[in-house]
């Protein structure tokens, strides 16, 4: 019985782990270390008006990109590690928002 509760015991304690690694996408640097999340910043690079914010939802974390073009009305799309697009979420739904990119030419007042 005792063999049994360390088994589960060490079974927890590994799925915990690993969903911890899921929740950080499982990279140490976002920005260069998921391949779409690089490319979209290189593609928005060249928009004074856009900056990306990483975040929680349901615990895991997600990204998206906002503008502050006084112009324009943006709609973010709320993207998980692997660039997939989380229909049900919004901007409000996400916690623990911070901003970890915007382009050098940034327009946007974010201090």
């Amino acid at each position: 019985m005792k063999k049994s509760i360390w088994l589960i015991v060490i079974f927890l304690i590994f799925q915990s782990c690993a969903e911890i690694m899921q929740a950080d996408c499982g990279v140490d640097n976002p920005l260069e270390d998921l391949e779409w999340l690089k490319a979209e910043t290189e593609n928005s690079n060249r928009s004074g008006f856009i900056y990306l914010v990483q975040g929680k939802y349901k615990g895991r974390t997600v990204f998206f990109f906002n503008g502050c073009d006084p112009l324009q009305l943006t709609m973010a799309a709320i993207q998980d590690c692997r660039g997939e697009i989380i229909q049900e979420a919004s901007v409000n739904d996400v916690r623990d928002q911070r901003v970890i990119w915007k382009p050098k030419n940034s327009a946007c007042n974010l201090d």
